[in-house]
């Protein structure tokens, strides 16, 4: 399965990291394409390091929903 890289967007005064849903998996995300989740600061110097820690398929758990 291929997964997008993430993209930053900075809105309100904040960066958000921008997660595009494989077409694989929308049907458990109620048919969304993309995920945007705020990374709560506006400093450049914080941004790689949040971006990588929550993108970064190694650091995160899988949901037993996927597991087989």
């Amino acid at each position: 399965m291929h997964y997008p890289a993430t993209t930053l967007s900075f809105q309100k005064g904040k960066y958000y990291v921008v997660v595009t849903i494989p077409a694989e998996l929308k049907e458990y995300f109620k048919g969304r394409k993309q995920l945007k989740r705020s990374t709560g600061t506006s400093d450049d110097g914080q941004i790689n390091r949040f971006q990588f820690a929550h993108t970064n398929p190694s650091k995160r758990p899988v949901s037993s929903k996927f597991q087989h």
